[in-house]
C-alpha cells in the first residue's frame, strides 16, 4: 500500500510540474470537475435511489 501511494505521489508531482509549461492542463482538469460534478448531479440525479426516499441533488 505504501508503495501505491509514493506512486501516485510521483505522478501527481511531475503532472503538478507540467502546469506552468502547459497551463492548458490546469484549465481542463478544472473545467472537467465542474462538468462531472453537474453530470452526475442533474443527469444521473435521478437515477440514483436514496432510502427513504428524497432527491439527490437536494442532500
Amino acid at each position: 500500500m505504501r508503495a501505491a501511494i509514493a506512486d501516485g505521489l510521483i505522478m501527481t508531482w511531475r503532472n503538478l510540474k507540467r502546469v506552468p509549461r502547459i497551463p492548458e492542463l490546469a484549465i481542463f482538469a478544472i473545467l472537467q470537475s465542474i462538468m462531472f460534478v453537474l453530470l452526475f448531479a442533474y443527469v444521473f440525479g435521478g437515477a440514483i435511489p436514496l432510502p427513504g426516499g428524497g432527491s439527490y441533488p437536494s442532500t
